[in-house]
C-alpha cells in the first residue's frame, strides 16, 4: 500500500498539473527503495521516490548520475504523527515499554531495510540516550502489512509505523502509539525526489516536471480536503472515512531541502559501515530545478 505522502504525485496526475507542463506521468508502484534505485540506475524509470538509503548515496558515489532535487517527506513535530514506535495497547498502560532502558532483548519490527533502514536510525537516537545500542534489540524486518498482528499475536514487542499504518494499526484495536518520532531525527528529510540521467540532462523537462510537482504539493499541503480525500483514497486504496483521519505529511511547499538532516543521517550511514564515504552535498542535491519552479510559479 503506498505512503500517504505519495498521494502528492497522484494530486498533480488527477488534476492535471504536468499535463499541463507537457508531461506525461506514468506511475510504476515498486516493491522499496532498492528496487527503485536500481531501475533509476538503469533508466528504466525516470524519477523515483525512495527513503533515504545507502544505496543512494553508494550509486552515486560509484558514478550514478541520479541527484535529490526536490524534498518530499519531512518528519517535523505537528499535532499528530506520521512516523512512530507500536505496542500493543497493554504493555502501553501498564508502563512496561516507558523506558527505553528498560528494553534490551525486546523484539522491535521495522522494514524489510532492516539496520539500515529509517527505522533503525530512529531506534538509535531514541536508544543512545539511554545508553543502549541498537545491538542490544531483536531487530526484525517485515512488510507494514503484517506489522499489527505480530504485535497482536505477541511475535513482536513493538514496531515501526509509517502512515498510513499507524492509523490503520490503531483502528483494529489492541495496538497503540508508543513513541512518537518526529522529535528524534532532526526534522528528517525522509524521503525525496530523486531525478535520473534523462532529467538531469534535460533541464527544462526537469525544470517543468519539478513546477508540476510543487503545484501538485502546495494542493497537498492543504491536508484532507474532499478533493484531496477523494484523490488519495483512490490512491492508496482505503476508505474515504479512513483517508480523512489520517495524519497528513509535512512536505516543503518551496521545494527547500533539509540538507542538514540529511547530513546528520548519512553520518548514522557512515558510522554504521552502510555507506562506502560521506559525500558532500554538491555530490548527489542539486537545488537548481526547485529553485526555478518555484520562481515560474511566483509569476
Amino acid at each position: 500500500m503506498p505512503f500517504i505522502s505519495n498521494a502528492a504525485i497522484k494530486i498533480g496526475v488527477e488534476e492535471g498539473y504536468f499535463q499541463e507542463q507537457g508531461i506525461d506521468v506514468q506511475p510504476v508502484l515498486l516493491k522499496g527503495t532498492n528496487e527503485t534505485l536500481a531501475l533509476l540506475a538503469t533508466g528504466e524509470i525516470d524519477v523515483g521516490i525512495p527513503a533515504l538509503n545507502p544505496g543512494l548515496y553508494n550509486a552515486v558515489a560509484a558514478g550514478a548520475a541520479m541527484r535529490i532535487v526536490l524534498p518530499l517527506t519531512v518528519h517535523r513535530v505537528q499535532d499528530c504523527t506520521t512516523v512512530a514506535l507500536m505496542a500493543r495497547q497493554e504493555d502501553i498502560d501498564s508502563g512496561r515499554l516507558a523506558n527505553p532502558a528498560d528494553w534490551a532483548g525486546l523484539k522491535v519490527m521495522v522494514t524489510d531495510a532492516g539496520p539500515s533502514s529509517t527505522g533503525a536510525y530512529y531506534l538509535t537516537q531514541v536508544l543512545e540516550p539511554a545508553g543502549l545500542r541498537l545491538s542490544d534489540l531483536q531487530l526484525l524486518k517485515g512488510e507494514a502489512a503484517i506489522h499489527a498482528e505480530a504485535l497482536r499475536s505477541g511475535q513482536v514487542d513493538m514496531t515501526y509505523e509509517l502512515e498510513p499504518w499507524v492509523t490503520r494499526a490503531t483502528q483494529g484495536g489492541g495496538v497503540g502509539v508508543l513513541l512518537p518520532l518526529e522529535g528524534y531525527g532532526h526534522d528528517l528529510q525522509a524521503s525525496v525526489i530523486v531525478f535520473g540521467e534523462r532529467l538531469m540532462e534535460d533541464r527544462d523537462l526537469g525544470v517543468r516536471w519539478a513546477t508540476a510537482y510543487l503545484k501538485s504539493v502546495r494542493q497537498f499541503a492543504l491536508g484532507p480536503t474532499a478533493r484531496n480525500v477523494e484523490i488519495a483514497a483512490d490512491f492508496t486504496g482505503l476508505a474515504p472515512e479512513l483517508v480523512a483521519r489520517l495524519c497528513w505529511s509535512i512536505t516543503s511547499t518551496d521545494g527547500a531541502i533539509n540538507t542538514e538532516s540529511i547530513m546528520i543521517h548519512q553520518n548514522w550511514l557512515l558510522s554504521e559501515g552502510l555507506i562506502d564515504r560521506e559525500l558532500a552535498p554538491e555530490e548527489f542535491i542539486d537545488t537548481g530545478f526547485a529553485e526555478e519552479a518555484v520562481e515560474i510559479l511566483s509569476k
